[in-house]
């Protein structure tokens, strides 16, 4: 092989080299949005690293290589701390739900004090002389009493389910945006991909 064709070839890899390298190493964008009232600090770290690439508050944008992130959001005084792994294939938003401690812990007292108070309420219905039918005054253990509990159980249930879905929550949606064309001109759309 001559000198010349040595440097062909060596400039030939070299430039297959940069182009695999920036084709590997290309950034996408990050949106990480909080919802909620709430402004928590919201942390990005490579997954399994110490040291955070991104830190905001509430809310921002970030350029990210594709691969594996953790997120991580901390406590304020209403919220909770929480993190999670997300995978980065591209353009992607983070919806982010810190959660409500207040509504959580409201829920689930109002939600076990009704459901007490149904089973209460049906077990009175089986043992006491409840009324079931007041003109004619006989006497029956299902009456008034079991429907009432009935409801207060149902809707104690209902503030149970609600306080078990008020959990934080940090979710990646890959999103792709394009070029739409309208009849005023062009319009930059986004669609989400899943």
């Amino acid at each position: 092989m001559s000198d010349r064709e040595a440097k062909r070839r060596h400039v030939s890899l070299l430039l297959a080299g940069a182009l695999l390298l920036s084709l590997g190493v290309r950034a996408d964008p990050v949106r990480l949005d909080s919802s909620g009232r709430a402004r928590p600090v919201i942390r990005v770290y490579h997954r399994g690293g110490d040291s955070p690439l991104k830190t905001c508050a509430g809310g921002c944008s970030v350029d990210l290589p594709r691969g594996r992130y953790r997120v991580a959001i901390d406590a304020t005084p209403g919220t909770y701390a929480y993190d999670e792994d997300i995978r980065v294939r591209g353009p992607t938003r983070v919806a982010i739900d810190p959660g409500d401690k207040t509504t959580r812990r409201t829920s689930i007292i109002v939600g076990w004090t009704l459901v007490g108070a149904s089973l209460g309420m049906l077990t009175w219905a089986m043992f006491s002389e409840w009324p079931d039918n007041r003109e004619s005054g006989e006497k029956g253990h299902f009456g008034g009493a079991s429907i009432v509990g009935s409801v207060l159980g149902g809707a104690g249930l209902c503030f149970l389910i609600a306080a078990a879905s008020n959990k934080p929550s940090i979710q990646a949606q890959r999103v792709s945006f394009g070029a739409a064309p309208t009849t005023g001109g062009a319009m930059l759309g986004g669609l989400v991909v899943f």
